[in-house]
C-alpha cells in the first residue's frame, strides 16, 4: 500500500493551487518570454521552485548575469499551467515582436 505524499500549494491570485500545477516564466523587459519551467518536478533530478529568486537562479545560474538581466528589466512570473495552456501556449512573443514577425513573413 502506498503512503500518502505531501503536497505543496501556493496562494496565487487569491486561491491555493498545488505547486505541481504551476510554472515560472522568465520575461524580457519587452514582455517576450525567454524561458519557462515547471515549478515542481518529481523524481531523480527534480526540483521545487517556490520563490522568484529561486526561479531566477534556475533560469540564469550566474549571479552577474542575473544582476544584468534584472537591470535590463527581465522579470519572473509564477502562473498556473491552466493559465499557460489557455492564454499563452506557443505565444511567447510580446505584441511588438509578434507584429514584427508577421511583417517579415509577408
Amino acid at each position: 500500500m502506498s503512503q500518502p505524499q505531501p503536497t505543496v500549494s501556493i496562494e496565487l491570485d487569491g486561491r491555493h493551487v498545488p505547486l505541481d500545477q504551476c510554472g515560472w516564466l522568465y520575461r524580457q523587459a519587452c514582455g517576450c518570454i525567454r524561458a519557462a519551467t515547471l515549478a515542481h518536478v518529481t523524481g531523480d533530478g527534480g526540483w521545487t521552485i517556490t520563490t522568484p529568486d529561486q526561479a531566477r537562479r534556475h533560469f540564469t545560474p550566474r549571479k552577474d548575469s542575473r544582476a544584468r538581466e534584472i537591470r535590463q528589466g527581465a522579470t519572473v512570473e509564477l502562473i498556473t499551467m491552466t493559465h499557460y495552456r489557455e492564454h499563452i501556449a506557443s505565444n511567447w512573443e510580446c505584441p511588438d515582436h509578434q507584429l514584427a514577425s508577421q511583417e517579415t513573413s509577408r
